[in-house]
């Protein structure tokens, strides 16, 4: 003789429909008490991370003395001011303008220049470095460890590049621009792109 079969019945919800939430024993309170703990911890996790320092200053023009470039596609500034002298300079006298960025920290000691002998000129424009096209504007580097001195206007450099004047301000006494160049003698080869800087005289 068969067994007769006995229906299952389940806890009624709201409505009389079957109630999907398990009872709040001991245990269905633990389970529900892990989850949120998960969730939380799962939300905490997904924070973004801190966005990374720029590598080179920002374009400005209002003479913050920054100086930035990629040198040979690593990120160049110059280093702090030394015993008082600084290592970023404008010279301007009305009839000469020079631009000195100096690196000077451990055993490394780098430099990076430029001239123009048409100060009386020098308006917002690009001044191209080239001594093909005369010897008016000129880029220099040095790397005294090494004993690497490329000049623009020495014959046995190959150099090409632009100095761009954005803001050149003679009331309040800054300039900035942007610059790029090529110095190759032999072996040593340098090259300067996205140079930026500001640099209040």
């Amino acid at each position: 003789m068969k067994k007769p079969i006995i229906p299952l019945k389940l806890p009624s919800g709201a409505g009389g429909f079957p109630s999907i939430i398990p009872p709040l024993g001991v245990r269905g309170l633990s389970l529900w008490s892990w989850g949120l703990l998960l969730l939380i911890l799962a939300t905490a996790c997904r924070r973004d991370p801190p966005e990374p320092e720029p590598d080179l200053p920002p374009e400005t023009q209002e003479g913050k003395d920054t100086f930035g470039c990629y040198l040979n596609g690593v990120p160049w500034k110059p280093s702090q001011k030394e015993w008082g002298n600084n290592t970023l300079y404008v010279q301007f006298d009305g009839t000469y303008f020079a631009l000195y960025a100096k690196y000077n920290e451990g055993e490394k000691f780098e430099r990076i220049d430029f001239f123009s002998d048409k100060v009386s000129s020098l308006r917002e424009g690009e001044y191209p470095i080239k001594k093909s096209l005369g010897f008016d504007n000129r880029a220099n580097f040095w790397d005294l460890n090494k004993n690497i001195r490329l000049m623009s206007m020495d014959a046995d450099v190959v150099d090409d590049g632009v100095l761009t004047i954005t803001k050149f301000d003679l009331n309040k006494k800054f300039v900035s621009g942007r610059f790029w160049f090529k110095l190759q003698k032999g072996d040593a080869k340098y090259e300067a792109t996205e140079g930026r800087f500001d640099i209040s005289f």
